[in-house]
């Protein structure tokens, strides 16, 4: 008789253990797939978002090195189109004299502005996990000065203003050591059609910089920072209970 009660008991005690288990395992299950749910959508790929981009590109006119800066502003299809505006201006340091003889011998300080606003499009050629290739290409409007002057006597010679329509084209690559963070490459070349003789505002510009992807920030920070110590606590609290 007492062999049967202590098996009785012995049964009943290893029913409740199982149904603990059990019930521990499905709610580890759920919590799970809830967390696998949750960051997919964290994750998940969109078809259009926002770009942002502080441009800086190094530049020459008439052989004299220049630097461009500018922003620009527009929106990515599946990150594999991106079309957008873009505004540029020669920094004032860059605006500096250019030296050169006329007719008259006389030596002239010849200063050359450039600013002008783009209509862009750019086409991202290769996607890796740690380099990317785009191909860009651009038309602008803008307007150009050219300012004369004796540098002898400073007598103003000429004083124009020109409108101008740019081309630029480019290649612009990207390493990314880490996903959201890279160093960007770019050279391009930019044609600007001019009729005013002894004015040439082709030439090569190139930049290098900084590439850093604020979606995938706002996505770690959002999975590291929130969802993943969340459900790491729900499973914790469910072991102990």
């Amino acid at each position: 008789m007492r062999f049967i009660l202590i098996l009785l008991l012995s049964v009943f005690y290893y029913s409740l253990n199982a149904q603990h288990l059990d019930t521990e395992n499905h709610g580890m299950d759920s919590l799970r797939k809830k967390f696998q749910k949750d960051s997919s959508h964290t994750y998940r790929p969109k078809n259009f978002r926002l770009i942002v981009a502080y441009d800086s590109r190094n530049s020459f006119i008439k052989n004299e090195p220049v630097n461009f800066y500018g922003m620009q502003l527009g929106v990515s299809y599946k990150d594999k189109h991106t079309v957008g505006f873009g505004g540029y201006r020669i920094t004032q340091s860059s605006s500096r004299a250019i030296r050169r003889r006329d007719l008259n011998s006389r030596q002239i300080n010849e200063k050359l502005t450039l600013n002008y606003g783009t209509v862009f499009y750019q086409y991202m050629l290769l996607d890796k996990r740690f380099f990317e290739i785009d191909l860009p290409v651009e038309f602008g409007f803008g307007k150009a000065n050219v300012l004369m002057q004796d540098a002898l006597s400073g007598e103003l010679i000429a004083n124009r203003d020109l409108t101008i329509f740019p081309l630029g084209a480019g290649l612009q690559a990207i390493f990314k050591p880490i996903k959201w963070v890279g160093v960007t490459f770019l050279t391009g070349y930019r044609f600007v059609q001019e009729n005013e003789r002894g004015l040439n505002f082709n030439g090569m510009y190139y930049s290098i910089g900084v590439w850093l992807d604020f979606r995938q920030v706002l996505r770690d920070t959002k999975f590291y920072g929130f969802q993943r110590p969340k459900y790491r606590k729900a499973m914790q609290k469910l072991k102990k209970a």
